[in-house]
């Protein structure tokens, strides 16, 4: 069950995050500032620290309930995050972007502070009331796809819209936030 968790919460995550807005700033920095080590290690470090914030925020939230609130926190997150996936808003890309890794850090911690990949983390460890295997599927999958926002620089702006893959993914989302939500419901007393 666990090793199932880890799995949904990375092809989520993944889904989720392919071209949004960190994957997309990380490709503009690239292509503008070059694809230096220190611009992908703050990418890394950044995306880790903000999966372990929501891992373990979904695992603290939720481990004083049980049953139907506990289904309930969960499916509100994958709720919020189907609504900022349909919403679809391109990125401001900064025209001059700075060289600065401190102010980078702080934008990509902004950007990933409540994102969709994020909102996917929280509610899968929110439904387990564990932090560990929705933070090892989803901080691997949104590391792998800020990896590939730095190395294909350019090419991940230029790339076809795949606008419709991000309304897939939220109607996903809906789906398996209202299967979570019944099952606490049929379960609890």
């Amino acid at each position: 069950m666990h090793t199932d968790a880890s799995l949904l919460a990375f092809g989520l995550s993944f889904l989720a995050a392919h071209r949004g807005g960190p994957q997309l700033l990380i490709g503009h920095l690239s292509a503008k500032l070059g694809r230096s080590s220190g611009l992908v290690l703050i990418a890394l470090l950044t995306s880790l620290a903000t999966s372990a914030l929501a891992a373990f925020a979904g695992a603290w939230l939720s481990s004083g309930f049980i049953g139907f609130e506990r289904a309930m926190i969960a499916a509100l997150a994958l709720a919020l995050a189907a609504a900022l996936l349909a919403q679809g808003k391109s990125p401001q890309l900064p025209r001059e972007p700075t060289r600065s890794f401190g102010a980078i850090a702080l934008a990509l911690t902004a950007k990933q502070a409540i994102d969709p990949p994020r909102l996917v983390i929280f509610a899968s460890a929110a439904a387990l009331a564990s932090p560990w295997h929705a933070l090892a599927g989803g901080a691997f999958a949104t590391a792998l796809s800020l990896l590939l926002g730095w190395a294909l620089a350019e090419r991940v702006s230029r790339t076809a819209n795949w606008r419709w893959l991000r309304f897939v993914v939220a109607a996903a989302l809906l789906v398996l936030g209202g299967l979570i939500a019944w099952t606490g419901y049929i379960s609890s007393p």
